[in-house]
């Protein structure tokens, strides 16, 4: 997927406020069988919404315009990158406003153990990115660099430069299960990438998801309407593999979304509903998880982030689970911008 494609996702954000295709979600139930000899079942009784943060849309001090990325750092405070205005704005883990942070143009973020803010910005890639840019927890421009390579190394179309950090390296990813090593954390940001055969965890185990179907085009002669297998193979520190089977009713895509502190792995799946109106419609409606696993491939909680009607975001960058296991969710319409939380802990 090319960078401009991520882009447009984030326009369309900016005139939230009528439902969209397949990222908006459907809030009727699914059918949901995973079935591995490796993959236990548990409920999503420990997960609760604890916080649901409204804000007006807008470009005055207390709103927000459109919600591009989300990030947290180790004290799990929340940094919400305004892409229509140009801030990053902190909350902590109460969601209370600690600073707002004036950058320049940014589509992703990232936040190390300090509070510098890494975004992906403008660059000499044809579709006007490919540029990297480092603040301070001051808001201090610190560095700037263009690295295309992080974006689009060796011509490969699938980097769309989502940026994330684990032990002490700043990262991009890609939708597809590749990420690209930037830079240390501290030391300054360099030019080139590395290419990586997966995405990896704060632990330094490195995830891959493999899959056994072509994610569905929207078209009635091709319905999804059986078992899919998802492939998860986690890789440890010296290179042994591991591979956790899943088995998913009507899967459509699933992603690594990261670790916890504890060890613990999470998962984003969307499943295709068809609407009980019309089984025939060419546009499926997709249910919408996050799945949660022990660091055996256990799986622990399911919690449902389906896109409300009316409602409008990303579950590229404005998804994110925190060190503590919490799970964070950016979503608007043309009035306001909802902020919500889920955790183990209330």
């Amino acid at each position: 997927m090319k960078k401009i494609l991520f882009v447009f996702s984030i326009v369309v954000l900016l005139a939230a406020g009528c439902n969209k295709s397949q990222q908006t979600g459907s809030q009727s139930s699914a059918s949901v069988n995973t079935k591995s000899a490796s993959t236990s079942i548990s409920s999503n009784k420990d997960y609760k919404k604890v916080i649901s943060l409204n804000f007006d849309r807008g470009n005055g001090a207390q709103q927000l315009g459109a919600i591009s990325s989300i990030y947290t750092d180790n004290n799990n405070n929340l940094y919400l990158l305004d892409f229509q205005n140009d801030k990053v704005v902190s909350l902590n883990s109460e969601g209370k406003q600690l600073s707002v942070i004036k950058t320049e143009k940014m589509s992703t973020i990232a936040v190390d153990d300090n509070g510098n803010i890494y975004g992906s910005g403008a660059g000499s890639l044809p579709d006007g990115m490919g540029g990297i840019l480092e603040y301070n927890n001051q808001g201090k421009l610190l560095s700037k660099v263009d690295n295309s390579s992080a974006f689009s190394a060796t011509g490969d179309s699938e980097a769309d430069g989502v940026l994330f950090i684990a032990g002490n390296t700043l990262y991009s990813k890609t939708l597809l299960n590749v990420s690209y090593a930037i830079s240390p954390i501290g030391a300054s940001l360099k030019t080139g990438a590395t290419k990586i055969d997966g995405i990896y965890g704060m632990s330094g185990k490195r995830y891959k998801i493999r899959v056994n179907f072509t994610p569905h085009t929207g078209s009635v002669d091709k319905p999804i309407s059986f078992d899919q297998l998802a492939y998860l193979d986690i890789f440890d520190k010296s290179g042994q593999v591991k591979t956790t089977t899943l088995k998913i009713h009507n899967l459509v895509e699933i992603r690594f979304l990261g670790e916890d502190q504890a060890g613990n792995f999470y998962l984003f799946t969307s499943l295709y509903t068809p609407p009980a109106n019309d089984p025939n419609f060419p546009y499926p409606t997709n249910y919408a998880q996050v799945r949660k696993f022990d660091a055996s491939g256990n799986q622990l909680a399911t919690i449902d982030v389906s896109i409300p009607q009316g409602y409008s975001g990303m579950f590229t960058t404005g998804l994110h689970v925190d060190q503590a296991g919490n799970v964070w969710q950016a979503i608007g319409n043309d009035k306001k911008m909802l902020i919500e939380k889920w955790s183990t802990a209330y």
